[in-house]
């Protein structure tokens, strides 16, 4: 049985939005959560436009409840876009079809 994801996703945040401008709209709309994690460019480590929050586990409002009563908030200017996160998938490893082992040990 897996474990529900307490984690919603924000989306259309303006670019320089800081971790504590987040935290400070959750609290005003009463949301309870753990952390916020805004996602930047490896690069250039500039801000992509959207955030993972963390929600606490005594919150007693379901994910959905939540994703509604975030949606919509401004947020540095620009009114953010909340849905449920869904857990990171883990891409396959495909050859292609192309190459195969040939009887050689090579690590794929």
């Amino acid at each position: 049985m897996s474990k529900e994801c307490r984690r919603i996703f924000l989306g259309n945040l303006n670019y320089k939005a800081q971790v504590v401008d987040i935290e400070q709209a959750l609290r005003a709309l009463d949301v309870g959560f753990t952390s916020v994690r805004i996602v930047t460019n490896a690069d250039t480590n500039k801000s992509r436009g959207f955030a993972f929050v963390d929600i606490a586990p005594d919150e007693p409002r379901s994910i959905e409840e939540l994703s509604r009563v975030i949606d919509g908030t401004c947020i540095c200017g620009r009114e953010c876009r909340a849905d449920r996160a869904h857990d990171r998938r883990v891409p396959e490893k495909r050859d292609g079809g192309k190459r195969h082992n040939q009887g050689k040990d090579y690590a794929w």
